[in-house]
């Protein structure tokens, strides 16, 4: 009877070290999905929503509401532009890219339309700060600004 209860007790530790790894195991990926996503990389709008690069244009040029409404709409054409453009598995990497620089440099025209002549100035500005960060920094694509018109 000894042999049988130390048979037992064996297998009862085996089972209760296996169960600790189990928990062990689990616990990581729940502790990475209770983490908050990191913030963008230097600040920048690349991984932005429309609102929060309207509400960071607002506080760089002062925009109107009626210039943030339309920069807004601007914005959310441009994101379902690069959006698609990133689903077209027919475009060499070259292609995309220059088509995503031309839909870069269009809403930025397009937005800069929009401004008075005391915004633009800092628009401009604006667009070189985030070329200057890099394009993880939400520039231009790692391009050079576009030049002032």
């Amino acid at each position: 009877m000894n042999r049988i209860a130390m048979k037992m007790q064996s297998i009862c530790i085996g089972l209760a070290a296996l169960a600790l790894c189990v928990v062990a195991m689990s616990a990581v990926p729940m502790r990475a999905q209770d983490q908050a996503p990191p913030p963008p990389q230097g600040g920048g709008m690349g991984r932005m929503t429309p609102e929060q690069q309207v509400d960071q244009l607002t506080k760089e040029l002062s925009l109107t509401p009626d210039q943030a409404t339309k920069v807004t709409a601007i914005v959310k054409d441009q994101m379902s532009q690069m959006t698609a453009l990133r689903g077209d598995d027919t475009l060499s990497q070259e292609d995309r890219r220059d088509k995503m620089m031309k839909i870069r440099t269009d809403t930025q025209t397009k937005i800069k339309a929009l401004l008075t002549d005391d915004q633009k100035p800092k628009y401009d500005a604006f667009l070189a700060k985030q070329a200057s960060r890099g394009p993880r920094g939400g520039g231009n694509g790692g391009g050079s600004a576009p030049p002032p018109q």
